[in-house]
């Protein structure tokens, strides 16, 4: 299994809607997909799990990290769709955060890595939404990773954002030793010459194919509780995140 993180320290750079059409697009070319929120706004988690979420017995990933035992992780699972499955996110991972940060029983950097472990040989591709932080469970998920994308919008705060980001990043993968992959995905891009410019300022590694900018199908999706690739409407940018799938499933 293949494991692709979406982080940034800034917010509103598409960071949720890029995950949850990444994972509904390797889903629906046959690929075994697990999809995970770990960002306590939990919006990946309103769009696949809304009515689940609800219910007294739902369990997410807030229950997940602090279950010690892990005897039974399939419990916090839940299928969304063909080849799709998902563990949901909640305002509790806030209080769950703060309860693995002191526990001294048990190492709490590589819990989402033993987590994956153990779901390892039913998936091909698992897709994290990253909340925007740098927190302890942030650290689990960059040594969990094989790949991590930075989502950039261009703005006049974007490189600060991604320098900040990558800076954390690097720092983590440099301490504990890490294999890890970062690239950088251009999103809500205005195809002129200020965004082309823009582009060529950050060196370093991205995908070819960038997220034009495009608000109206993207607001009526998320009415629709849907992601963009699945909408019935014909659009650009929905025809980026395609583009961007393929990309993704070409670099194995």
């Amino acid at each position: 299994m293949k494991t692709i993180s979406l982080l940034n320290l800034k917010g509103g750079v598409a960071k949720t809607t890029t995950g949850g059409n990444i994972a509904k697009g390797l889903a629906n070319r046959g690929f075994k997909t697990l999809l995970i929120d770990t960002d306590m706004q939990a919006n990946a988690t309103s769009i696949f799990l809304e009515d689940e979420r609800s219910k007294e017995d739902y369990k997410g990933f807030a229950e997940l990290i602090v279950d010690e035992k892990l005897d039974d992780v399939d419990q916090y699972v839940y299928n969304v769709g063909e080849n799709l499955d998902m563990i949901g996110s909640s305002l509790a991972v806030a209080e769950s955060e703060l309860k693995v940060r002191n526990s001294f029983n048990r190492n709490s950097s590589n819990i989402v890595k033993k987590v994956l472990k153990k779901l390892d040989s039913k998936y091909d591709y698992c897709i994290i939404d990253c909340a925007p932080t740098i927190n302890l469970i942030t650290l689990n998920i960059i040594i969990a990773s094989d790949e991590i994308i930075i989502p950039i919008k261009i703005d006049k705060f974007a490189l600060e954002g991604y320098r900040t980001t990558l800076k954390n990043i690097n720092q983590i993968i440099d301490d504990y030793e890490l294999d890890t992959e970062v690239i950088v995905l251009y999103t809500m891009v205005n195809r002129n010459n200020i965004d082309k410019q823009f582009i060529q300022e950050i060196s370093g590694n991205r995908f070819e194919t960038t997220i034009r900018h495009q608000a109206k199908p993207v607001t009526e999706s998320a009415l629709k509780n849907e992601v963009l690739i699945d909408s019935s409407k014909s659009s650009k940018v929905k025809d980026d995140y395609l583009n961007l799938i393929d990309e993704i499933v070409k670099r194995g």
